[in-house]
């Protein structure tokens, strides 16, 4: 699959014509990273998202025991990232790469650069990002709403 093939089928860039992806894309920079290694930090200032071009990671939390607890897995297409971008705070979990992993990396200040330039590439990329957002956040609550359920007493 092609690089911008990739982006188009890329939810963080839904409504966006190819023109403007190309707009946001040459103020990326790519990544690559080894099976293992760790592309963000849990608890470190960050201030990018990522979108996985190609292989596999998982976002992993750290427990208060010391033990890594897997939240999710990520595949080509996915972002990650983003919270720092709309809360400005550390990084809520890690992302290890499973095998050779290649990322296009977004940076809050040309996000924001992006904004004084085109304001519905800008506005588009933010309301992506609030769905996700959402998304997450939906799955959450029924995630406890099913593990409350469990601990109830029948």
């Amino acid at each position: 699959m092609e690089f911008m093939e990739i982006l188009q089928e890329c939810p963080l860039f839904d409504q966006l014509e190819e023109k403007e992806i190309k707009t946001v894309t040459e103020r990326c920079q790519l990544s690559s990273f080894k099976e293992g290694e760790t592309i963000i930090h849990e608890g470190t200032e960050g201030n990018e998202l990522f979108v996985i071009l190609n292989g596999k990671a998982k976002v992993c939390k750290m427990s208060d025991g010391g033990q890594l607890i897997s939240m999710a897995d990520l595949r080509r297409g996915d972002f990650f990232g983003e919270l720092v971008l709309i809360s400005q705070k550390k990084r809520t979990a890690s992302v290890l790469a499973m095998e050779h992993t290649d990322v296009l990396r977004m940076d809050y200040d040309e996000l924001l650069r992006l904004y004084q330039k085109n304001t519905k590439i800008f506005a588009l990329l933010l309301l992506n990002i609030t769905r996700l957002v959402v998304r997450r956040l939906d799955r959450t609550n029924q995630n406890l709403k099913t593990l409350a359920e469990r601990l109830l007493p029948s």
